[in-house]
């Protein structure tokens, strides 16, 4: 890969990914208008506290929810379920293309009665109830393949993915206190597993993500000005936007 300036990509960089992220705009490219986005949320409560509510969408697992956190959909529109894994209380929703649905995932009952269930809310309402909440971990995320890149360089690693594209390390993990580590990154909804260990990923490899908001995310890359790398916008052959991260 060559920079935008033209010089060939070298330096401290190339002991840190042994793959290559390309981010890609979903294809063909789209508008918020297209899509419908759903917030699944569940509001701080005593009762049952520490157990995790499993939101089912269509007979999939999506999410664990974990108290006071919330989770955010982008879908096509169409007819949806929503319930847990027992499917004993669900919600049908018809979703529109550019409209915003919030869906409440809470306990109702009374002691060995007590199930999840999910309700549709008013937006001003859900919104209030969102603005107090964190956004769900990204390791509680369900259903997805998570990517294996080696890594050669445990802090320029973390100064690549954490301060540079904005990750957060979920947790850290050695055998021993002299073997290789492993760790998991997320952004949002999207979740990396780094090791040093022999065999993990292959020196490299390539993941493609797609994402939206692709030319507001390079513009906020772009701003930090890092010095071992100048992503630029490209055209991919499937006539999408795409990034390379190399």
């Amino acid at each position: 890969m060559r920079t935008t300036d033209g010089v060939g990509f070298v330096g401290s960089l190339k002991r840190v990914l042994a793959g290559l992220i390309v981010l890609l705009s979903l294809a063909p490219p789209a508008s918020a208008n297209d899509l419908a986005t759903v917030y699944v949320y569940r509001i701080e409560a005593f009762m049952l506290r520490y157990r995790k509510i499993t939101t089912v969408l269509d007979g999939n697992e999506v999410v664990r929810l974990q108290n006071g956190r919330y989770f955010v959909m982008k879908l096509q529109p169409g007819n949806y379920l929503f319930s847990d894994k027992k499917a004993i209380y669900n919600i049908k929703l018809k979703l529109e293309p550019g409209k915003t649905y919030y869906v409440r995932a809470e306990f109702k009952g009374l002691k060995a009665k007590v199930q999840p269930m999910f309700s549709l809310v008013d937006p001003q309402s859900a919104r209030d109830e969102i603005r107090e909440l964190k956004p769900s971990d990204g390791g509680e995320v369900k259903n997805r393949a998570i990517p294996i890149l080696r890594i050669f360089d445990v802090e320029k690693a973390k100064e690549f993915y954490v301060e540079y594209l904005g990750f957060k390390v979920d947790w850290e993990h050695r055998f021993e206190d002299n073997s290789p580590l492993n760790l998991q990154v997320s952004l949002g909804e999207f979740v990396l597993h780094l090791s040093e260990h022999y065999g993990d990923g292959c020196p490299g490899s390539t993941v493609f993500v797609k994402v939206t908001g692709l030319e507001e995310s390079h513009k906020e890359l772009a701003a930090k000005n890092y010095k071992y790398l100048r992503p630029r916008i490209g055209d991919a052959p499937w006539k999408a936007k795409c990034v390379k991260l190399n």
